[in-house]
Protein backbone atom coordinates (compact mmCIF):
# COMPACT_ATOMS: atom_id res chain seq x y z
CA UNK A 1 0.00 0.00 0.00
CA UNK A 2 1.35 3.72 -0.58
CA UNK A 3 -0.11 6.16 1.17
CA UNK A 4 0.06 9.74 -0.78
CA UNK A 5 0.69 12.77 1.75
CA UNK A 6 -2.37 15.06 2.75
CA UNK A 7 -0.58 18.14 1.94
CA UNK A 8 -1.63 20.72 -1.15
CA UNK A 9 -0.23 19.68 -4.53
CA UNK A 10 0.75 16.57 -3.27
CA UNK A 11 -0.62 14.28 -5.77
CA UNK A 12 0.39 12.83 -9.28
CA UNK A 13 -0.34 12.08 -12.41
CA UNK A 14 3.11 10.71 -12.96
CA UNK A 15 4.06 6.45 -13.28
CA UNK A 16 5.20 5.91 -9.65
CA UNK A 17 7.04 2.69 -9.81
CA UNK A 18 8.61 0.14 -7.00
CA UNK A 19 11.29 -2.64 -6.32
CA UNK A 20 11.25 -5.12 -3.34
CA UNK A 21 14.95 -6.35 -2.80
CA UNK A 22 14.85 -9.65 -0.36
CA UNK A 23 17.67 -11.78 0.32
CA UNK A 24 16.94 -14.16 -2.55
CA UNK A 25 16.93 -11.50 -5.21
CA UNK A 26 14.39 -8.86 -6.50
CA UNK A 27 11.06 -8.14 -7.83
CA UNK A 28 12.34 -5.86 -10.61
CA UNK A 29 11.21 -2.55 -11.14
CA UNK A 30 7.23 -2.38 -10.73
CA UNK A 31 4.73 -0.12 -12.37
CA UNK A 32 2.31 0.94 -9.72
CA UNK A 33 -0.86 0.76 -11.28
CA UNK A 34 -4.76 -0.26 -9.85
CA UNK A 35 -7.03 3.25 -10.79
CA UNK A 36 -7.21 5.77 -13.03
CA UNK A 37 -7.34 8.28 -9.63
CA UNK A 38 -3.96 6.70 -7.96
CA UNK A 39 -2.03 8.82 -5.57
CA UNK A 40 -4.49 11.37 -5.13
CA UNK A 41 -3.91 13.83 -2.37
CA UNK A 42 -4.13 11.79 1.22
CA UNK A 43 -5.41 8.99 -0.31
CA UNK A 44 -4.08 5.15 0.49
CA UNK A 45 -3.34 3.07 -2.60
CA UNK A 46 -3.33 -1.17 -2.52
CA UNK A 47 -1.63 -2.35 -5.26
CA UNK A 48 -0.41 -6.64 -5.97
CA UNK A 49 2.87 -7.80 -7.11
CA UNK A 50 3.34 -11.36 -7.82
CA UNK A 51 7.04 -12.99 -7.58
CA UNK A 52 9.19 -15.15 -7.06
CA UNK A 53 10.21 -15.79 -3.05
CA UNK A 54 12.86 -13.22 -2.57
CA UNK A 55 13.38 -14.11 1.08
CA UNK A 56 13.31 -11.74 3.64
CA UNK A 57 12.73 -7.91 2.63
CA UNK A 58 15.98 -6.18 2.60
CA UNK A 59 15.06 -2.77 1.23
CA UNK A 60 12.81 -0.94 -1.63
CA UNK A 61 13.42 1.36 -4.11
CA UNK A 62 10.37 4.12 -4.97
CA UNK A 63 10.82 5.47 -8.37
CA UNK A 64 8.42 8.67 -9.77
CA UNK A 65 9.13 9.34 -13.33
CA UNK A 66 7.89 10.75 -16.36
CA UNK A 67 8.48 14.65 -14.01
CA UNK A 68 7.77 17.15 -16.48
CA UNK A 69 10.28 19.69 -17.47
CA UNK A 70 8.29 22.44 -16.29
CA UNK A 71 7.18 20.93 -13.21
CA UNK A 72 6.79 24.38 -11.23
CA UNK A 73 3.62 24.81 -13.98
CA UNK A 74 2.33 21.48 -13.80
CA UNK A 75 1.50 20.86 -9.86
CA UNK A 76 0.61 17.29 -11.16
CA UNK A 77 3.84 16.13 -12.39
CA UNK A 78 5.43 16.21 -8.61
CA UNK A 79 4.12 14.02 -5.31
CA UNK A 80 4.90 13.71 -2.01
CA UNK A 81 5.11 9.96 -0.62
CA UNK A 82 4.02 9.75 2.79
CA UNK A 83 4.57 5.89 3.52
CA UNK A 84 4.95 2.54 1.81
CA UNK A 85 3.66 -0.74 3.36
CA UNK A 86 4.64 -4.00 1.77
CA UNK A 87 2.82 -7.14 3.36
CA UNK A 88 4.75 -9.99 3.45
CA UNK A 89 2.37 -13.10 4.32
CA UNK A 90 5.19 -15.34 5.50
CA UNK A 91 6.82 -12.61 7.68
CA UNK A 92 4.75 -9.73 8.51
CA UNK A 93 4.20 -6.04 7.33
CA UNK A 94 6.78 -3.58 6.60
CA UNK A 95 6.24 0.24 7.08
CA UNK A 96 8.43 2.87 5.49
CA UNK A 97 8.05 6.40 6.45
CA UNK A 98 9.04 7.64 3.41
CA UNK A 99 7.67 11.49 3.32
CA UNK A 100 9.84 12.62 0.44
CA UNK A 101 8.81 15.05 -2.77
CA UNK A 102 8.98 13.31 -6.08
CA UNK A 103 10.50 15.80 -8.55
CA UNK A 104 12.57 16.72 -11.98
CA UNK A 105 15.65 16.73 -9.88
CA UNK A 106 14.68 14.17 -7.33
CA UNK A 107 12.71 10.79 -8.73
CA UNK A 108 14.42 7.83 -6.78
CA UNK A 109 14.03 6.95 -3.22
CA UNK A 110 16.13 3.86 -1.75
CA UNK A 111 14.76 2.73 1.85
CA UNK A 112 16.33 -0.24 3.51
CA UNK A 113 14.59 -3.06 5.72
CA UNK A 114 16.62 -1.00 9.23
CA UNK A 115 13.89 1.90 8.25
CA UNK A 116 10.86 0.21 8.24
CA UNK A 117 8.60 -0.53 11.17
CA UNK A 118 7.88 -4.28 11.24
CA UNK A 119 4.97 -5.32 12.23
CA UNK A 120 2.19 -8.69 11.82
CA UNK A 121 0.22 -8.00 9.14
CA UNK A 122 -4.23 -7.59 10.33
CA UNK A 123 -6.99 -8.44 8.30
CA UNK A 124 -10.18 -6.04 9.34
CA UNK A 125 -13.50 -7.28 7.68
CA UNK A 126 -15.74 -3.22 7.38
CA UNK A 127 -19.85 -3.65 7.71
CA UNK A 128 -21.50 -0.83 6.15
CA UNK A 129 -24.95 -0.52 6.61
CA UNK A 130 -27.26 1.94 4.65
CA UNK A 131 -30.73 2.78 6.09
CA UNK A 132 -33.65 1.61 5.21
CA UNK A 133 -35.45 4.56 4.12
CA UNK A 134 -36.83 6.32 0.19
CA UNK A 135 -33.30 7.65 -1.18
CA UNK A 136 -31.28 6.45 1.25
CA UNK A 137 -28.59 4.37 -1.08
CA UNK A 138 -25.39 6.79 -2.72
CA UNK A 139 -24.38 5.92 -6.23
CA UNK A 140 -21.09 8.12 -4.79
CA UNK A 141 -18.36 6.42 -3.98
CA UNK A 142 -17.27 5.87 -0.15
CA UNK A 143 -14.14 5.52 1.46
CA UNK A 144 -13.16 5.07 5.20
CA UNK A 145 -10.26 5.73 7.18
CA UNK A 146 -9.54 3.24 10.63
CA UNK A 147 -7.98 5.06 13.55
CA UNK A 148 -6.83 3.22 16.73
CA UNK A 149 -4.46 3.48 19.76
CA UNK A 150 -1.42 2.54 16.55
CA UNK A 151 -1.96 5.18 14.55
CA UNK A 152 -4.78 5.20 11.36
CA UNK A 153 -4.73 3.61 7.87
CA UNK A 154 -5.27 6.87 5.79
CA UNK A 155 -7.90 6.89 3.11
CA UNK A 156 -9.58 3.55 2.15
CA UNK A 157 -12.01 2.95 -0.93
CA UNK A 158 -14.81 1.04 0.13
CA UNK A 159 -15.69 -0.46 -3.10
CA UNK A 160 -16.42 -4.40 -4.24
CA UNK A 161 -19.50 -4.12 -6.63
CA UNK A 162 -21.29 -1.76 -8.57
CA UNK A 163 -24.46 -2.42 -6.18
CA UNK A 164 -23.06 -0.94 -2.83
CA UNK A 165 -24.67 0.91 -0.86
CA UNK A 166 -27.81 0.15 -1.88
CA UNK A 167 -31.13 1.19 0.10
CA UNK A 168 -31.40 -1.14 3.55
CA UNK A 169 -27.96 -2.99 2.57
CA UNK A 170 -24.91 -4.47 4.48
CA UNK A 171 -22.18 -3.99 2.15
CA UNK A 172 -19.03 -6.23 3.53
CA UNK A 173 -15.67 -5.34 2.53
CA UNK A 174 -12.25 -7.13 3.28
CA UNK A 175 -9.25 -4.75 4.31
CA UNK A 176 -5.94 -6.14 4.50
CA UNK A 177 -3.57 -3.68 6.09
CA UNK A 178 -1.20 -3.03 9.37
CA UNK A 179 -2.17 -3.24 12.96
CA UNK A 180 -3.58 -0.48 14.32
CA UNK A 181 -4.21 -1.59 17.97
CA UNK A 182 -7.44 -0.44 19.77
CA UNK A 183 -9.67 1.41 17.03
CA UNK A 184 -11.28 5.02 18.88
CA UNK A 185 -13.13 5.87 15.86
CA UNK A 186 -13.78 5.69 11.94
CA UNK A 187 -13.67 8.75 9.48
CA UNK A 188 -15.93 7.67 6.57
CA UNK A 189 -17.60 9.72 3.90
CA UNK A 190 -17.85 9.94 -0.25
CA UNK A 191 -16.74 11.92 -2.87
CA UNK A 192 -21.05 12.98 -4.16
CA UNK A 193 -20.27 11.68 -7.22
CA UNK A 194 -22.88 10.17 -9.45
CA UNK A 195 -26.78 10.54 -9.58
CA UNK A 196 -28.51 10.26 -6.09
CA UNK A 197 -25.09 10.44 -4.25
CA UNK A 198 -27.22 11.50 -0.63
CA UNK A 199 -26.44 8.59 1.71
CA UNK A 200 -28.15 7.84 4.95
CA UNK A 201 -25.72 5.77 6.68
CA UNK A 202 -26.75 3.68 9.95
CA UNK A 203 -23.49 2.19 11.23
CA UNK A 204 -20.29 0.75 10.72
CA UNK A 205 -18.51 -2.24 12.67
CA UNK A 206 -14.89 -2.74 12.23
CA UNK A 207 -13.83 -6.70 13.20
CA UNK A 208 -10.17 -7.48 13.37
CA UNK A 209 -9.94 -11.37 12.21
CA UNK A 210 -6.64 -12.07 13.75
CA UNK A 211 -7.61 -11.06 17.05
CA UNK A 212 -11.18 -11.40 16.96
CA UNK A 213 -11.78 -8.15 18.12
CA UNK A 214 -14.99 -5.74 17.30
CA UNK A 215 -16.00 -2.59 17.20
CA UNK A 216 -19.17 -0.29 16.37
CA UNK A 217 -19.33 3.11 15.34
CA UNK A 218 -22.74 4.41 14.90
CA UNK A 219 -23.87 6.89 12.16
CA UNK A 220 -28.09 7.15 11.98
CA UNK A 221 -27.48 10.37 9.39
CA UNK A 222 -27.30 11.70 5.93
CA UNK A 223 -24.07 12.33 3.85
CA UNK A 224 -24.98 14.84 1.68
CA UNK A 225 -24.71 18.47 0.70
CA UNK A 226 -28.51 19.12 0.18
CA UNK A 227 -29.94 18.07 3.76
CA UNK A 228 -29.15 17.62 7.13
CA UNK A 229 -26.05 19.46 8.32
CA UNK A 230 -24.54 19.30 4.57
CA UNK A 231 -21.80 17.55 5.81
CA UNK A 232 -20.18 14.23 3.14
CA UNK A 233 -17.47 13.41 5.93
CA UNK A 234 -18.22 12.46 9.57
CA UNK A 235 -16.29 10.56 12.54
CA UNK A 236 -17.65 7.88 14.41
CA UNK A 237 -17.11 7.45 17.69
CA UNK A 238 -17.34 3.98 19.48
CA UNK A 239 -19.98 2.69 20.79
CA UNK A 240 -21.35 -0.20 22.62
CA UNK A 241 -23.64 -2.03 19.82
CA UNK A 242 -24.83 -1.20 16.72
CA UNK A 243 -27.29 1.69 15.74
CA UNK A 244 -30.97 0.23 15.05
CA UNK A 245 -33.52 2.19 13.27
CA UNK A 246 -36.80 2.78 15.38
CA UNK A 247 -39.64 1.87 13.31
CA UNK A 248 -42.47 3.77 14.18
CA UNK A 249 -46.18 3.47 13.39
CA UNK A 250 -47.99 6.93 12.31
CA UNK A 251 -52.06 6.46 11.48
CA UNK A 252 -53.35 9.54 9.73
CA UNK A 253 -57.17 9.91 10.04
CA UNK A 254 -58.70 12.17 7.36
CA UNK A 255 -61.99 13.94 8.25
CA UNK A 256 -65.33 12.40 7.04
CA UNK A 257 -66.58 15.75 5.27
CA UNK A 258 -67.27 16.57 1.36
CA UNK A 259 -63.53 17.63 -0.08
CA UNK A 260 -61.52 16.66 3.05
CA UNK A 261 -59.53 14.19 1.21
CA UNK A 262 -56.28 14.53 -1.36
CA UNK A 263 -54.21 13.67 -3.84
CA UNK A 264 -51.22 16.17 -2.61
CA UNK A 265 -48.23 14.58 -0.75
Amino acid sequence: MVTTANEQNSGTDADVSICLYGEKGDTGLRTLESDKNNFERGRTDPFFIESDDIGPLRGIKLECSGVSEIAVVKINDSWKCEKVVIEDPKRGTYTFDVNTWFDKAHTTKELTVDMAKVGRGVAYTVEVTTGNMKGAGTSAKVFIMLHGSKGNSGKIDLENSPNNFGRGSVDTFDVDTEDYGDLTHVTIGHDNSGFGSDWFLQNVTVRNEVSSKEWHFACGRWLSDTVDDKLLVRELKLCDQPARATVYTVSVKTGDTRGAGTDAN
